[in-house]
Formats: C-alpha cells, sequence, structure tokens
C-alpha cells in the first residue's frame, strides 16, 4: 500500500506541476506578446514623432524665409530702394504674405499636440510664440515714424525665435533617443480601478 501511495503522491504531485506550468507558460507567454506589441507600438510612435519634428522643423525654415522676405521688403522701403509710383508695401500686404508664410508651421504644430509629448508639445509652443512676436516686430516695422526702437524689438524677436528652436531641437532629439521599451505594469487596486483614481 505504501508503493501504491507513492505512485499516487507522484501522479497527483506530476499533474499539479503541468497544471501550475501551464499557466505560468501562459502568463510569461501573454506578457511577451504584450511587451512585443507596446514596443512596436513605441517604434511607431518614434517614427510618428520623428516625421512630425521634421516637419515642424522644414515649415519654420519656411516661415524664416517668409519673414525675412518681408524685413528685406521694409528695408528695401526704408532705403528708398522702392519706386513711389508702385505704392508701398502695406501692412495688409505684409499681414498676408506672414499669416501664409506661418500657415504650415501652425499645421504641423497641431500635429504635435496629437503625438507629444508633453515636453516637446510645449517647446513648439514656445516655438511658435516667438514667431509670432516676430511677425508682430515685423508689422510694427511698417508703421511711419523712427524706425531703430522697433528694429531692436525684431532683432530681440529673433533671439527669441532662435532659442526656441534650439530649445525644441534638443528636446525633440532627447525624445527620438530613447530606445523603446516594454512599459512598467503597477496594477492599481480594484477600487482605484472603479473610481477612476
Amino acid at each position: 500500500m505504501t508503493e501504491a501511495w507513492g505512485v499516487v503522491i507522484a501522479a497527483l504531485v506530476a499533474g499539479v506541476v503541468a497544471v501550475a506550468g501551464s499557466f505560468i507558460g501562459l502568463y510569461v507567454g501573454r506578457r511577451q506578446v504584450q511587451d512585443e506589441a507596446q514596443v512596436e507600438h513605441e517604434q511607431w510612435l518614434r517614427g510618428q514623432r520623428q516625421e512630425v519634428y521634421v516637419a515642424i522643423l522644414d515649415a519654420w525654415d519656411q516661415a524664416a524665409l517668409g519673414m525675412d522676405w518681408v524685413l528685406g521688403v521694409v528695408h528695401e522701403e526704408a532705403e528708398g530702394h522702392t519706386n513711389p509710383a508702385d505704392g508701398s508695401y502695406a501692412s495688409e500686404d505684409a499681414w498676408g504674405h506672414l499669416k501664409e508664410a506661418l500657415e504650415p508651421t501652425r499645421i504641423a504644430m497641431e500635429r504635435l499636440r496629437l503625438l507629444g509629448p508633453l515636453s516637446v508639445t510645449m517647446a513648439s509652443d514656445e516655438m511658435w510664440e516667438a514667431l509670432l512676436e516676430r511677425r508682430d516686430a515685423l508689422l510694427r516695422l511698417l508703421e511711419p515714424g523712427d524706425g531703430q526702437g522697433r528694429l531692436a524689438v525684431h532683432g530681440a524677436a529673433m533671439d527669441r525665435v532662435d532659442a526656441a528652436r534650439e530649445q525644441f531641437v534638443a528636446l525633440a532629439q532627447s525624445v527620438l533617443g530613447e530606445a523603446p521599451t516594454p512599459a512598467v505594469r503597477v496594477r492599481p487596486r480594484r477600487g482605484q480601478a472603479r473610481l477612476g483614481a
């Protein structure tokens, strides 16, 4: 009887080990699939972010060229190189050129809001505000009167734009430099999950 009990106990232990092994295998397999999906999503997100960061910088470059063109017209008028019969470059004309120059940047920045992260989005907001400050400084240059003070304001706005761009590029590089990894999972307590805490 002892030998029979030994066989029964061995069979039960083997069955328990087999069942436990199956559950552990399922858990590990499920976890591995989830981790792979997380890494794939992070790689996709990283690619999308890279595209939008490059699009923002390209649009920014075009906005800067458009603003530089308006500044060139302002300087030509100030130096008297325009033909008075042709009329002067009006604020309405400048507003239209500046709006056209800034529109692609605004569109690219809206896409960035969907992709983040927040630190880069905030840096792009600063870049946008700096571009608008430069736009306003350019429009003030078209006002009649002594333009020396307004040129200084425009110069400060250009410095702010350059600093904002450098900050954006640095943050974008740090985000793109991070390798995708599976997220650390922390399970919320049941009460928290139901309450949304």
